[in-house]
């Protein structure tokens, strides 16, 4: 029997259609320990465990594909939006590894080669190049991916106080750069690396995206954030997902132990 949660009516605004929205919980999938999870352009999510592994669910929610590393490491970031190349981000090994669409290993990048000290984040920018947050030198760096040259950096000296910044997540959007900082909230950023503002959603782990919606889980409420004029709906949830991501056919929350579907 189907189990059904009806989270709220909402309305998402997708260019100019505005389109009344109901959640259903469908089924359930008991999954390990996920540390980073993303979603491509076609809906499909990709979940990585503490032990490196990264499961591939399709749009429907149905397990598809899986990759092991050689290695058992901590996955820190994970960046799938571009479904052909993969980023995934290892924070202990300063390494970035690419995957294909199948989850087959590709290049492996060492971010000492691109004159990084040490990185915290890393992922995408819009043209495949790579956006990193470089702790040593206390800024945001843009790294051309085919010849490791620096082609942006801004320094965060004169835009924070450096000594409590504590980044946890980092996306490209829409021509837009959002990391979010566990004491300030989320930063925004151009696709240059000038800072823009700031998002006040402190204390946030994770986000993603919706159209026009910034998609955050906050005190048990799924909150939309509008990223252009900052206007925001909240609608209260069930149970604390620590992710959750809306895709075109469905919707997923995810725990520590269990992946919620929902249809919309």
């Amino acid at each position: 029997m189907k189990t059904s949660l009806l989270l709220s009516i909402f309305f998402i605004c997708i260019g100019s259609a505005s389109i009344a929205q109901e959640f259903t919980k469908i089924h359930s999938v008991k999954i390990l320990h996920p540390v980073a999870v993303s979603m491509d352009r076609q809906g499909q999510v990709y979940i990585a465990d503490d032990r490196g592994n990264i499961d591939l669910y399709d749009q429907d929610g149905q397990w598809k594909l899986n990759y092991s590393p050689a290695q058992i490491t901590n996955v820190t970031m994970l960046d799938s939006w571009n479904a052909l190349r993969i980023l995934v981000f290892y924070e202990d090994f300063q390494e970035i590894r690419i995957l294909d669409r199948f989850l087959s290993p590709g290049p492996v990048y060492q971010l000492q080669d691109m004159g990084i000290g040490y990185a915290s984040l890393a992922t995408f920018t819009g043209e495949n190049h790579f956006w990193i947050l470089d702790q040593q030198e206390q800024g945001l760096a843009r790294i051309d991916g085919r010849n490791f040259n620096r082609i942006g950096f801004t320094s965060f000296d004169l835009l924070f106080d450096t000594d409590i910044l504590d980044f946890t997540w980092m996306q490209e959007y829409q021509n837009l750069l959002f990391i979010s900082e566990a004491n300030k909230g989320i930063l925004l950023f151009d696709n240059f690396g000038n800072y823009k503002t700031t998002i006040p959603a402190k204390g946030v782990d994770y986000f993603s995206f919706f159209g026009d919606q910034l998609v955050t889980v906050q005190s048990r409420e799924l909150v939309l954030t509008n990223i252009y004029d900052y206007s925001i709906k909240k609608i209260p949830l069930e149970r604390d997902y620590d992710y959750f991501l809306i895709g075109p056919k469905k919707a997923f929350g995810i725990t520590e132990n269990q992946l919620d579907i929902f249809s919309w």
